[in-house]
């Protein structure tokens, strides 16, 4: 046995125990890289008219809990100029806010099946195929699993010139074939570069060795004090936003986060400060001033945006849409003659002409 059978047996071995999670990735990845640009389709800011940008934070949120009592507001975002504030509610109601008027202009509901929860799960599904333990790690094995069969298909292929999409020919296992390597060696780049950087995502340990600092921690918001005698109502949002204001006077807030459990605190966001206010007490917590990105930071982030392909801007997210769509074509194709060749040795099966 030479070398390249060697390696045909280890592409086919890894193919046949990974292609599952692989076409699975492949899938989710394409829907996650253009999940943005679908979501502004369909579910699109409303306008508002003006150039007002931010009004006042407790007018707003009063606005909507009054038009949707007795659900209350759990988060506040500001979108552009001439654009309708977010409000979310408990109930995961997104109400639309003139922030110049506190009009309610309009509301979306957010149903089981919604672009949000769709979303939400394709992502866990993309990063830990939904399992409660060990989801992560099997998708980084499954990750580099994909990484060597791009690796090894190269070897195997290059040569054979199997490079062009049409004409395919002779019978399904032929097209297969044909439709396998031609995709493998068109998309082996982006493949490529979305394994390695999926790898590096949830293994970052090379990328803090290489900028010789650790990444920056990640921090919690602080916790809300119980009082003694149990959890009471929560103390005004005005009273909250006058603790903000006296911290950073004169700054209009950029967003603000309202507590829904018993230890949840208010968050006020006014450009790099983040300031959390106790539920109970309305006492300041804590401020948290945001630090520059160090080298480890950035590194991380031209990570992430390289395996969206963001770093190229929207060339780059649609070449990396297809190339996800491709790694699951490839997968199941694989599947597809590994399954024949399987079924061959074992005399199954008889090569058949054009196979």
């Amino acid at each position: 046995m030479n070398f390249r059978a060697i390696l045909l047996w280890v592409h086919l071995i890894l193919g046949l125990t990974g292609f599952v999670i692989i076409a699975v990735l492949g899938v989710t990845g394409a829907y996650i890289t253009f999940a943005p640009v679908l979501g502004r389709w369909l579910n699109p800011v409303p306008r508002v008219g003006g150039a007002v940008a931010r009004g006042d934070p407790v007018r707003l949120v009063a606005a909507a809990e009054s038009a949707f009592f007795p659900v209350t507001a759990t988060s506040l975002s500001y979108g552009a100029p001439g654009e309708a504030a977010s409000i979310e509610l408990e109930d995961r109601t997104t109400v639309f806010v003139d922030p110049a008027s506190a009009r309610v202009v309009g509301s979306r509901p957010r149903p089981v099946i919604s672009l949000a929860n769709v979303s939400w799960a394709m992502r866990r599904l993309h990063v830990q195929l939904l399992l409660p333990r060990g989801g992560q790690l099997l998708v980084t094995l499954v990750t580099l699993e994909a990484l060597l069969l791009t690796l090894t298909g190269l070897w195997l292929w290059w040569r054979k010139k199997h490079w062009k999409l049409w004409p395919w020919r002779g019978s399904l296992f032929r097209m297969s074939w044909d439709l396998h390597s031609a995709t493998g060696i068109w998309f082996a780049v982006p493949v490529a570069v979305m394994a390695l950087t999926g790898i590096l995502l949830f293994w970052p340990a090379p990328l803090s060795r290489l900028a010789g600092v650790p990444l920056s921690p990640w921090l919690d918001a602080p916790a809300s004090v119980i009082p003694p005698e149990g959890p009471s109502v929560r103390v005004p949002l005005a009273r909250v936003m006058a603790v903000a204001d006296s911290v950073r006077p004169g700054e209009p807030a950029d967003a603000v986060a309202i507590p829904s459990g018993p230890l949840g605190s208010f968050g006020v966001w006014k450009g790099s400060a983040s300031i959390y206010v106790d539920r109970y007490s309305g006492a300041l917590i804590a401020v948290r001033e945001d630090q520059p990105p160090n080298a480890a930071d950035r590194a991380l982030v031209a990570v992430e945006y390289a395996h969206t392909g963001e770093l190229w801007g929207v060339p780059g997210q649609a070449i990396m849409t297809i190339g996800s769509l491709a790694l699951a074509v490839m997968a199941m194709t694989g599947a597809v003659l590994g399954w024949k060749r399987l079924q061959i040795l074992a005399g199954r099966r008889q090569r058949e002409p054009g196979d």
